[in-house]
């Protein structure tokens, strides 16, 4: 797998060309210029996925947006973790656990960012510049395999292993699955930041393409700013 520059976001976006002149007059509707909209409309996009924030980061995309493939590429790019729990029944509330660590997963691979140039294209289109620091997904999944290796020992003391007998005599083999499952989710969001320490960490420049749909700034477009 890539690294950001092939990663999750750009392997779900299109390279796109930087082209155009610079500056533009203020917007009517909201007293700002459309250079500060355009800003502020990747900066919280990009915030958003700092935050673990799939979902409110597709509010910033176009319907058209190659971006919205974000989520779809995210879990499919993931699916190496899910794939160590695959046999495995689970619970309500243990894909609510897993959903979280997901969401530490994606403030890892999008870490911070920087907003640069932005460059008018037409009246209604601009792009813009941002330097995008993330860690690469192979270290992201070694580092979880790694870790629930390790932490084996440590998950599963002998107490533990008595109470896991109980549960697998009381309630069966899922419930014993997913019982084994919520302490190895527990152990990994307590050891989260050890894990994130053993991920290599990239920078990279990405240029957003940003439009106008009905009086809304939307980013309908990504790609490498190289």
């Amino acid at each position: 797998m890539n690294r950001f520059a092939g990663s999750v976001l750009l392997s779900a976006l299109l390279c796109v060309s930087a082209a155009g002149c610079a500056a533009s007059g203020p917007d009517a509707k909201s007293g700002k210029d459309n250079i500060s909209e355009v800003k502020d409309t990747v900066d919280d996009y990009l915030q958003a996925l700092e935050n673990g924030d799939l979902k409110r980061s597709a509010e910033y995309l176009s319907a058209n947006s190659e971006g919205n493939l974000l989520t779809e590429e995210f879990y499919s790019q993931t699916e190496s973790i899910k794939d160590i729990f695959s046999n495995v029944e689970m619970t309500d509330e243990l894909k609510s656990q897993y959903d979280h660590f997901i969401e530490q997963i994606i403030t890892l691979s999008f870490q911070s960012h920087e907003i640069g140039e932005v460059i008018q294209v037409t009246d209604s289109e601009y792009q813009v510049h941002a330097e995008i620091t993330s860690v690469d997904y192979d270290d992201i999944s070694y580092a979880a395999r790694d870790m629930l290796s390790t932490g084996r020992d440590q998950i599963l003391t002998e107490e533990k292993k008595k109470e896991l007998k109980q549960i697998y005599d009381e309630k069966g083999q899922t419930a014993l699955d997913n019982a084994i499952l919520k302490e190895m989710f527990d152990y990994m969001t307590v050891h989260f930041d050890e894990m994130a320490e053993d991920c290599s960490q990239v920078r990279n420049s990405t240029v957003f393409t940003v439009t106008k749909e009905n009086d809304v700034w939307k980013i309908t477009d990504a790609g490498s700013g190289q």
